[in-house]
């Protein structure tokens, strides 16, 4: 037996082919009792924790930094991951970063270099090696069997290229290689012709040590401070805001201050903040008020990429006639999506799922 310890999903936007319930169906046909999902987020850490207990599989937790992957052993470990992951998304994250939250986290790398780096920062680290050759080049350090999963079958190796190419803007005239042809969901009995035991051991090993359990509590952020109004006041300050009212619709805008803390990733904190005034403006009213908030003109910047997005991908659903499942989205971004392409008589357009997860697939309508 192994552990896939490299797999991505499609959090990986555009990036990998693989979606968590048809991977559990995937790792319970061929036995594998445990699996690493390795994104370049955590944003579907709780939907992968959920499938994963319910159908009795072990998750090990991980974050893709290109040459470097981390593995969680501890609830502190992930909250380190958290920690590394908002570094790499503000284009801050360096190698005394990478030091400083290293406690109770496993590293992979892929070359000697970087290996010799972080030897002495980590307490558990290993090169990352996909065949015999790789292992014993490698064969003074502890290695690991490291398989980049894209996808569940071989058969579905064909399909990988179009959505790179969507993702890369380019299309089937550019000629580009692609060499992902065994980054599938391996047979332990496949795994033992590639490398050694001691590699394959080793992805249990990495399996062993890593057993997160999270509290069942509320967290809630602590800030230093005797007066807790004036901290309010003096934090609201920094940003402008534009009230319109008109019937039983309430327009807040919001522009200043540190913008994406309001806006979180991809409108998040911003839909829940919207979601929390809407709850106060409706308290004391009998008829249905509807808010509407705004951060620097998010929505409108938002709006564009998802039209621009369900174009392009409208495209190469009509040049390879197979559909598309695009990432889950709310109602208010799925609307976009489905406006936008409403009037095109060659595609139709249709969500799957249950919220917060559910999607749309866009489709060739076959005449």
């Amino acid at each position: 037996m192994y552990t896939p310890l490299y797999v991505k999903t499609d959090y990986s936007l555009l990036s990998s082919l693989i979606k968590i319930d048809e991977l559990v169906e995937n790792l319970k046909k061929k036995n594998i009792s445990s699996c690493a999902i390795v994104d370049d987020n955590l944003y579907g850490t709780m939907e992968v924790i959920h499938k994963f207990n319910k159908a009795g599989i072990k998750l090990i937790i991980g974050l893709d930094l290109k040459e470097i992957l981390l593995y969680a052993k501890t609830s502190d470990g992930y909250y380190n991951l958290v920690k590394i992951e908002t570094l790499k998304n503000k284009d801050e994250l360096s190698q005394e970063s990478l030091i400083k939250y290293s406690n109770d986290l496993i590293l992979v790398c892929f070359n000697k270099e970087t290996y010799n780096m972080y030897k002495d920062s980590f307490t558990d680290i290993f090169i990352g090696i996909k065949n015999k050759k790789e292992e014993e080049l490698y064969k003074e350090e502890e290695t690991v069997y490291i398989n980049k999963t894209l996808y569940l079958e071989k058969a579905l190796y064909k399909y990988l290229p179009y959505i790179f190419m969507i993702r890369d803007g380019k299309t089937i005239s550019d000629k580009i290689e692609f060499i992902y042809q065994d980054n599938y969901i391996l047979t332990s009995d496949e795994v033992m012709q590639k490398v050694s035991s001691k590699s394959i051991n080793n992805t249990l090993k990495i399996e062993s040590m890593c057993n997160i359990s999270f509290k069942k509590e509320l967290f809630m952020p602590k800030y230093d401070t005797e007066d807790s109004k004036e901290f309010l006041k003096n934090l609201g300050e920094e940003y402008k805001y534009e009230i319109n009212i008109e019937k039983n619709e309430i327009n807040v805008k919001i522009d200043g201050g540190n913008s994406g803390t309001l806006i979180g990733y991809r409108g998040e904190t911003l839909n829940a903040l919207q979601h929390i005034l809407s709850l106060i403006a409706n308290k004391h009213t009998s008829a249905k008020v509807r808010v509407l908030l705004n951060v620097d003109g998010y929505k409108e910047k938002r709006e564009k990429t998802l039209e621009e997005l369900a174009l392009k991908v409208s495209k190469t659903v009509i040049r390879t006639n197979k559909s598309i499942t695009l990432e889950p989205m709310n109602a208010y971004e799925r609307k976009i999506i489905h406006s936008k392409l409403q009037d095109m008589t060659d595609i139709r357009t249709h969500s799957i799922g249950e919220e917060p997860h559910r999607r749309i697939v866009i489709e060739k309508v076959n005449k």
